[in-house]
């Protein structure tokens, strides 16, 4: 029914998955973001956040 998990599939995605990572850069989990940089990501996502709501508005008027 190829609905079942098979092991060879699990091993040749996960092979990709981890040569595709960076795994020679410094680790940066634990690590506090300074304020510049949380206003920086809070500025990026409300931007992003009015692109989407934009994009909704004018699928509304495609609709009519």
């Amino acid at each position: 029914n190829l609905r079942s998990v098979a092991m060879p599939g699990v091993e040749f995605v996960m092979g990709h998955f981890f040569r595709g990572l960076n795994t020679t850069a410094p680790a940066v989990h634990g690590q506090d973001p300074g304020p510049a940089d949380r206003e920086t990501a809070v500025a990026a996502q409300m931007a992003a956040d009015e692109l989407v709501c934009e994009e909704m508005t004018l699928e509304k008027f495609n609709a009519a």
